[in-house]
């Protein structure tokens, strides 16, 4: 009877001193959930604007003056024919 005693103090004692240390890490947890929502809505608006771009660089693709072929925004010469392509206005 007496060990069983000296066992629920110990028990009680080590419950005692660890609960600190594990409202920490419970805390540590939920940090991290946050932080992962928090990368999971920057990723979600990078690839929201990589699509706007994208989009609106194939919106705005041309075509070459000498040989007719498309080209995007920022080229400085066709892929097809090499011909110089007219600069960009901004």
């Amino acid at each position: 009877m007496s060990i069983a005693i000296g066992v629920l103090i110990v028990l009680a004692v080590v419950v005692y001193l660890a609960f600190p240390f594990l409202g920490q890490a419970k805390a540590s947890s939920e940090g991290r959930r946050e932080t992962t929502a928090n990368v999971d809505e920057f990723i979600e608006r990078k690839v929201a604007a990589a699509r706007k771009q994208g989009k609106t660089a194939s919106q705005e693709a041309r075509r070459c003056r000498k040989c007719g072929s498309r080209y995007m925004p920022g080229d400085r010469f066709c892929a097809e024919c090499g011909a110089g392509l007219p600069k960009e206005r901004r």
